[in-house]
């Protein structure tokens, strides 16, 4: 569906030369969520916007659907580039039109006929969700609904692919999940491939088949989300990892840590782990095989496919030898940090 063959692009000014993608390789399968991650500044948004050639690589090849679009004409490349609809994070909707007028403005322009936009503007608006907000102007949407025109204007003209620049980086928390569902349901009924770029892991491991990790204008690794979550080879993976399991102690426990044992009855420990099925069982056995009290007082677990993963704080009595209990769960694979230790007063 989408292959791009070792890409390279760089901007230039008067003043310096900026290196934006190094010889990137990637390909993409029909049907499939592909999204890439990573910082401010790796790549990742010229690298989606090379796709259908906003922006145009120095080197390299452009595929889609069997034609490298480098290739063609700005004619044919105009008429190739129906075949693919973008969302930005800014929504870029026309404030002066309403919500039906910006759906149909892309049929507008390549002259369909009006009663066929406006069945086509009914299926788009059921599809997206906002049939009642036909007549209204974007000023008087919220962001998810305006994110929502914008999935449904770029969807107006049928496209095989789909393109989401940092889609939902503007939308709180609540409205992220609603869209990301909606980009997954139209993935499935539609059988459209979904290129998206972002900074968030969670927004990886919620609908993505599979992911690519860009750094410095390189794809430093990329597989299934299954495959990256399992087994992350580059540091930079691992720290995106560790970022979505955002996770803290409580209040008392952080003012009440100290790094010296003295009199402290109970020794903090931070685990973390992935591809673990049986964490709760782990746990409860160390408690049994030790003869200690272990309690979890924070936790968070989190799923890439079938793969679970997590972080856990935990609470253990040194009265027991705690280097026996470090070494059971590093012998089950969880990475363990030893945080501090506190009295059992509260």
């Amino acid at each position: 569906m989408i292959e791009l063959k070792n890409i390279s692009k760089t901007f230039r000014t008067s003043k310096k030369k900026t290196t934006a993608l190094n010889n990137v390789s990637l390909k993409i399968d029909q049907g499939k969520i592909f999204g890439i991650i990573g910082k401010s500044g790796a790549g990742k948004s010229t690298l989606i916007r090379c796709v259908n050639l906003l922006e145009k690589p120095d080197q390299g090849e452009v595929w889609v659907d069997d034609i490298n679009l480098l290739e063609l004409s700005e004619s044919k490349l105009t008429m190739e580039r129906r075949k693919i609809g973008m969302i930005f994070q800014h929504f870029n909707l026309l404030s002066s039109r309403t919500v039906e007028d910006n759906i149909a403005l892309p049929l507008e322009l390549i002259g369909t006929p009006k009663s066929e936009i406006k069945n086509r503007i009914d299926e788009l608006l059921h599809l997206v969700g906002i049939s009642e907000k036909a007549k209204e102007y974007p000023a008087n949407l919220s962001g998810g609904q305006k994110q929502r025109v914008a999935i449904a204007r770029a969807l107006a003209s049928k496209p095989a692919l789909l393109l989401c620049d940092e889609a939902t980086s503007a939308l709180d928390p609540a409205t992220t999940k609603s869209i990301l569902k909606l980009l997954k349901e139209i993935n499935q009924k539609l059988n459209i491939t979904i290129l998206l770029i972002t900074h968030e892991m969670e927004v990886i491991n919620s609908i993505c088949d599979e992911v690519g990790v860009i750094d410095n204008a390189m794809l430093v690794e990329h597989g299934t989300v299954e495959e990256i979550f399992t087994n992350p080879k580059e540091e930079i993976t691992k720290e995106f990892i560790s970022e979505s399991l955002d996770l803290s102690l409580p209040p008392f426990f952080q003012k009440n840590i100290t790094e010296e044992k003295s009199n402290h009855q109970y020794c903090i420990y931070k685990l973390i782990f992935t591809n673990q099925p049986q964490y709760n069982t782990v746990i409860e056995d160390a408690k049994k095989l030790y003869d200690t009290d272990i309690e979890i007082i924070n936790s968070r677990i989190e799923y890439a496919g079938s793969i679970n993963y997590g972080t856990f704080f935990i609470k253990v009595n040194t009265e027991k030898n705690t280097t026996l209990i470090e070494n059971y769960f590093n012998e089950q694979r969880f990475n363990i940090q030893k945080i501090g230790y506190v009295r059992n007063n509260h």
